[in-house]
């Protein structure tokens, strides 16, 4: 039976801050040794957010599997999705949580102004902005892998506009916008400089062996 699966982004959020500040002092490092702080997460998340950036939903795990109950009229779209953007389509999918979204939660559907995972939602509040790296972005279901633009059809079928989703980058770009002055003063009391890493399950594929 599908079973909802969600979190408090302001829990992980302040969850984030703690660790990062305790194992900063724990271990007594200088913090302006520290060349900066990568941050990587779990895939497949889903969260709505209003022109304001406020929260409309929990965090969708890709545990949430409510949407299984729509996989069925997209097994037309499934082969050209995964052809498409790598993905199958299956309830972990934010393209396939967009859907049931839409169909069982209208009114937050048409009330969001954007639709993000956990990383960029913690990177936002981190650095008053909102992008999105390609790891986190290839698995949302609606990324072209051949181009690195938001797929057409993955759009028509979750039926949302590419406005509504974020700009996409490289994952552990580096930019102005990640440097300790713009950080939100009371995200980082370290004010460590940012970079976006992987999604967890590439930190897994690659990290080193004993």
């Amino acid at each position: 039976m599908p079973q909802a699966a969600q979190q408090d982004p302001t829990e992980i959020l302040a969850a984030v801050v703690g660790v990062v500040r305790d194992v900063v002092l724990d271990s007594q490092i200088n913090p302006t040794h520290i060349a900066f702080l990568s941050l990587a997460s779990a895939m497949h998340s889903l969260i709505a957010v209003d022109r304001e950036g406020q929260l409309l939903t929990q965090s969708l795990t890709w545990a949430d599997s409510r949407s299984a109950t729509v996989v069925p009229r997209l097994q037309p779209f499934a082969h050209e999705l995964y052809r498409r953007t790598g993905m199958a389509v299956h309830p972990m999918s934010p393209l396939v949580k967009l859907v049931w979204l839409r169909a069982e939660k209208p009114e937050i559907f048409s009330q969001a102004a954007k639709f993000i995972a956990i990383k960029e939602y913690i990177l936002s509040r981190f650095l008053g902005i909102y992008a999105v790296d390609w790891a986190i972005a290839a698995a949302s279901g609606l990324l072209n892998l051949t181009n690195l633009t938001w797929d057409d059809l993955a759009l028509e079928v979750a039926g949302i506009g590419p406005e509504r989703c974020l700009p996409s980058f490289r994952p552990s770009k580096s930019s102005a916008d990640c440097t300790p002055t713009t950080l939100k003063p009371w995200a980082s009391p370290l004010q460590l400089p940012l970079r976006s890493g992987p999604a967890t399950a590439f930190s897994l594929i690659w990290a080193p062996g004993p």
